[in-house]
């Protein structure tokens, strides 16, 4: 993954399992750790648990908001 992101990025958004996959990683503390070697933020989106952000200086855990579906035909990100 280094070498096509040489000198880092601004900003890093994925969900859990592409952040267990950036890194190779087990945890989701590891994939954190691992992202911040090539950004300082980021997001990570955790589904019905909600999402994680980093913003170079602390972590900021966001809970989930309960939602119904009205539709779900689409591509999911409405």
């Amino acid at each position: 993954m280094a070498a096509i992101i040489e000198g880092g990025v601004e900003l890093i958004f994925c969900n859990k399992a592409e952040a267990l996959e950036w890194g190779q990683c087990k945890t989701l503390n590891e994939a954190i750790d691992s992202m911040r070697q090539f950004s300082e933020r980021f997001v990570i989106t955790l589904g019905d648990e909600g999402a994680v952000t980093g913003d170079g200086f602390q972590l900021h855990w966001i809970e989930a908001q309960p939602v119904v579906a009205v539709n779900t035909n689409g591509a999911g990100d409405m």
